[in-house]
């Protein structure tokens, strides 16, 4: 006996709302690299040695003004962000200088901004 014979199926459409997402990251982007056309002599990181990373330099993020990835992840420290010559670092790397860290990670922001700005309260997070 099936019980899911009468069972009404609803699909949803998304695609606007994927859309929507992709228009968001390209804003974004477009943001931070106008901000890295003035960093002067500030070190500049991506947050998270993930795909989120992968999608924003997708999107076009000045790879030529991003000096490494900061990922929490101590086994990805010294490695290299997965078809990318940019090398991954421990947040304490952002200790002493006058960095700037580019933080697109979605559910956990808000919990690695208080993190990066325990470490250094004078950073600067796009």
């Amino acid at each position: 006996i099936n019980n899911f014979q009468n069972e009404k199926i609803t699909i949803f459409n998304y695609s606007k709302q994927f859309f929507l997402t992709f228009d968001k990251y390209k804003k974004f982007v477009d943001y931070c690299n106008e901000f890295l056309k003035n960093k002067q002599n500030r070190s500049v990181y991506v947050f998270g040695a993930s795909y989120n990373t992968q999608f924003l330099l997708s999107f076009g993020l000045n790879i030529a003004k991003i000096d490494g990835i900061i990922d929490n992840c101590s086994d990805k420290h010294g490695h290299f962000l997965y078809g990318y010559d940019l090398k991954i670092f421990s947040p304490d790397v952002l200790s002493s200088s006058d960095s700037c860290v580019i933080l697109k990670n979605g559910y956990y922001s808000d919990e690695i901004r208080d993190q990066l700005l325990k470490i250094n309260s004078t950073l600067t997070i796009l």
